[in-house]
């Protein structure tokens, strides 16, 4: 039995600390006016899994342009972070991986501001680069050209045997998921045999996006479902493959952004994920362009 890979969350001590002083400085009635005031702490940013390498990046040249500015980071799951957020989690914003989860979190009153999309991802599925799919003359393990190689390395995947983890589905590269095999279900080239076939395959199903892409990495899967992005993280670019679905099948997800507090440094933040530095980074990343 696979087991599940723990979040990659903040200590809760100091999570709490955070939170504490950012209730302090809130009674104070601190909300200072000039960009370079700081109220004392970092900007505490709840955020997706997948946007972990994009972000503390993207964090680093924000202090750049804002010395003195800081920024924390809480990576999980959207939807775990949502609960977290509707049971009394304080933190500055939230960057989810889609807009369901933004949604729900708008509907429990805990935004402060209007959410905004900010950047758009595609779904791949992932292999592990010594998997027994890929031919073993393949230059660099790389996966064939040909739209028809494609389509047969993909029904592979499908065939008894394999070992396929994916993220729950309420999470939101889950709900993804289960769109690209509704999609790829109504398709000639794969069909109803297809869908079947890689469900009965699956072995895990992780909380977040990270945990499927770790499993894949260690080999301790043949396959899985995840971003575009995942497969150009650092940690496991040389161990993995992506495979791109066929375009016309593949699924867009959509990323917004939200405040949850009121400060300077908060609209500071946000700003920079979506001006053109920001947005520049998060393309290096593989990201793609908010949604209109």
């Amino acid at each position: 039995m696979l087991k599940h890979q723990g979040p990659r969350l903040l200590p809760i001590l100091a999570f709490c600390a955070l939170s504490i002083q950012a209730c302090e400085s809130q009674a104070a009635g601190n909300r200072p006016e000039d960009d370079g005031a700081l109220t004392g702490r970092p900007v505490l940013v709840l955020a997706a899994a997948s946007l972990s390498d994009a972000f503390e990046d993207l964090a680093t040249a924000y202090s750049r342009a804002h010395p003195g500015a800081q920024v924390a980071f809480a990576f999980d799951g959207s939807q775990r972070l949502r609960v977290q957020l509707e049971h009394g989690a304080e933190a500055d914003v939230f960057a989810s991986a889609d807009w369901r989860q933004m949604r729900a979190a708008e509907k429990a009153g805990v935004l402060a501001g209007e959410p905004r999309s900010f950047a758009s991802n595609r779904l791949v599925f992932l292999l592990h680069r010594d998997t027994r799919f890929l031919p073993p003359d393949a230059e660099d393990s790389s996966p064939p050209a040909s739209q028809a190689e494609v389509n047969r390395l993909i029904s592979e995947i499908a065939s008894p045997g394999t070992k396929i983890v994916v993220a729950l589905e309420e999470s939101p590269v889950g709900q993804y998921t289960d769109e690209l095999l509704d999609n790829m279900n109504s398709d000639p080239n794969f069909g109803q045999r297809f869908a079947v076939g890689l469900s009965s395959n699956i072995v895990s199903r992780e909380t977040n996006v990270r945990g499927v892409v770790q499993k894949v990495a260690l080999g301790e899967a043949d396959a899985g479902i995840a971003y575009r992005t995942d497969a150009m993280a650092p940690q496991v670019a040389s161990r993995v493959v992506a495979v791109e679905p066929p375009e016309h099948l593949n699924v867009t997800a959509d990323y917004p952004i939200a405040a949850l507090s009121d400060t300077v440094q908060v609209d500071q933040f946000i700003g920079f994920v979506l001006s053109a530095e920001g947005q520049s980074i998060l393309g290096r990343h593989g990201f793609g362009p908010p949604q209109p």
